[in-house]
């Protein structure tokens, strides 16, 4: 296995595979799935490098968690530009703004989650646009997928669950994982994340996951 550099985005941040990097939209949701991504990276016997980059959440920007994931040892962290391997979005713009930080061949997985919080934010149209020249994209309704389920505060395990069928971890592995990260939170919130990782997992065969790109014909394929 090669190293993978991952990246999950929200309101500002990366992932990436071989290095692995992920943000979202609130801070703890990043830094959880960046959690049980390491969690079970080793647990799976592979060697694992995180970093978690607060400070620009503290001056109304994002968290971002850098993750790298190999059988081979590994001596850092950080993911650089064009490296990338999945870039792992929960904010629309945001992971626009951090597309350059995939690889030639890396993949998008991001929410269609819209935080509009300028004044000349673009329309989701535009920003669909902007990510479909590209890489391949799949693009996650998660909160319309969360409420018909009655699934609140878990968009990030929702997307962590499309996510999984591109991650060099198995599923069970994963889905062990979220009890460890959870177990300070009860019972119920665990559930409700197991719940939502489950839903996300089985994503790829439903109607709240589309594919978009130069060559995607809307149908989701691995």
């Amino acid at each position: 296995m090669r190293t993978v550099k991952l990246g999950l985005i929200g309101a500002g941040g990366i992932a990436q595979a071989h290095c692995r990097a992920i943000a979202d939209v609130e801070g703890v949701e990043v830094i959880a799935a960046s959690d049980i991504v390491s969690g079970a990276a080793l647990a799976a016997g592979l060697d694992v490098k995180k970093t978690d980059s607060l400070g620009m959440a503290q001056r109304g920007g994002g968290v971002v968690s850098h993750l790298r994931l190999s059988d081979c040892s590994i001596h850092s962290p950080l993911v650089g530009r064009g490296q990338a391997d999945l870039v792992f979005g929960l904010e629309l713009l945001e992971t626009c703004r951090y597309m350059s930080f995939l690889s030639m061949k890396g993949r998008v997985i991001t929410s269609k989650t819209m935080i509009q919080s300028l004044d000349d934010y673009p329309s989701e149209k535009q920003l669909m646009e902007r990510l479909g020249r590209g890489n391949p994209v799949l693009c996650a309704d998660v909160l319309s997928c969360g409420k018909k389920n009655r699934i609140t505060h878990a968009a990030n395990m929702i997307l962590l669950g499309v996510a999984s069928a591109y991650l060099p971890i198995g599923l069970t592995s994963l889905e062990n994982a979220i009890p460890r990260v959870f177990k300070e939170k009860g019972d119920r919130t665990i559930e409700n994340n197991l719940k939502a990782f489950s839903i996300g997992a089985n994503g790829l065969s439903s109607d709240f996951v589309i594919e978009i790109g130069p060559t995607s014909t809307g149908t989701v394929t691995k």
